[in-house]
């Protein structure tokens, strides 16, 4: 059995949809392939956004085996533990989720040393598992820090290192991204896999995301909540330069002020993903009724539209890869800037 450790330099690097990404591009080869996160570093603050990964895993890919196995250890901040217990832990399922698989992608947590004080940091895990990496790192208009984190990767790792994966790159930006970044990582001796450009779609929460975060009452299109929104806008104009507005962006969400029915009604004749009406008022029956016509979640919150906003910031910066949407569209941008045929080789698949 193959292993390839699938790790990042920082969090939301985007480790759970290339980890997924390849398991699905094996498994349609013929491959039985088999998917596991041995340490999950969980937050105080979001506790299920870490563990959530592996529900996501285990689902998408249909795994059989239980998230038990799949994320065997959850380490919280000032939660003491017993290393030799992780570590056997950690061994037992990996033995049992390797058994008749021909690769198993391992899923790092957020950082290279993670679980160091514990004796199981990447490196040892990675010797352990007899495991190959590939390192994923997040674009930053500063080359200098992408260098020295594999740089710091390839110290660490060594051989093991298969190559580096520069993701979310903005379109403006892969031009120079190939022409100076990649050839000067590989002058180092760490060899580019792909440099994949930035897509919206990628980082857009779902409906569902954003009624979580404001805490919203969802007053129809409840089924309709896993479409994503890529943007935001704000009705607070008048009636006459409405329609026009929102018809300049597409898979839109909506914050307009729950007293103004003009405005609502003149959002949802245009492609929204979602209408969130703010101050808590009681909906006007005709918007309600274009709403279900349209299948548009409609969305009630107490707060003005200020706050709302406010809190809709965070669904942005932490939106999670976890929808099919967004697993076909980086199949798609994989499929055209990454070089799966060079990893497969590196690992000992084929091609």
């Amino acid at each position: 059995m193959k292993a390839l450790y699938v790790c990042s330099v920082e969090a939301a690097a985007g480790k759970t949809a290339y980890a997924i990404i390849l398991a699905r591009c094996w498994q349609r080869r013929g491959l039985v392939v088999g998917y596991m996160k041995p340490i999950s570093v969980l937050s105080l603050k979001q506790p299920e956004v870490d563990s959530g990964d592996a529900f996501f895993a285990k689902s998408i890919l249909h795994l059989q085996e239980p998230i038990e196995d799949i994320a065997p250890v959850e380490l919280a901040p000032h939660v003491e533990s017993s290393p030799p217990t992780l570590r056997e832990k950690i061994i037992g399922a990996y033995t049992r989720i390797g058994q008749d698989k021909d690769i198993i992608l391992l899923e790092a947590p957020p950082g290279l040393a993670d679980g160091a004080a514990l004796g199981l940091d990447l490196p040892y895990l990675t010797e352990l598992f007899q495991a190959r990496v590939l390192l994923i790192l997040h674009y930053t208009h500063d080359y200098s820090d992408l260098v020295a984190a594999a740089g710091m990767a390839r110290t660490m790792l060594g051989d093991n290192l298969i190559g580096v994966v520069i993701n979310a790159i903005p379109e403006r930006q892969v031009a120079a991204v190939r022409g100076a970044l990649a050839p000067s990582l590989e002058r180092e001796g760490i060899r580019i896999l792909g440099t994949v450009k930035q897509d919206n779609t990628l980082f857009a929460p779902s409906v569902a995301d954003l009624v979580r975060q404001v805490n919203g009452e969802v007053l129809c299109g409840a089924d309709r909540l896993d479409r994503l929104a890529e943007h935001i806008m704000i009705g607070a104009m008048s009636p006459d330069g409405a329609l026009a507005y929102f018809q300049r962006l597409p898979n839109k969400a909506v914050i307009v002020p729950g007293d103004r029915p003009d405005i609502q009604l003149a959002a949802l004749r245009t492609p929204t993903c979602c209408l969130i009406l703010t101050g808590d008022f009681v909906v006007n029956r005709a918007v309600l009724i274009l709403a279900e016509e349209s299948d548009i979640p409609l969305v009630r919150v107490k707060e003005d539209i200020i706050t709302t906003l406010e809190n809709l910031e965070g669904a942005y910066l932490r939106t999670r890869f976890r929808q099919e949407s967004k697993i076909q569209r980086l199949e798609t941008l994989l499929a055209e800037e990454f070089d799966l045929t060079t990893l497969g080789l590196a690992i000992g698949l084929g091609q």
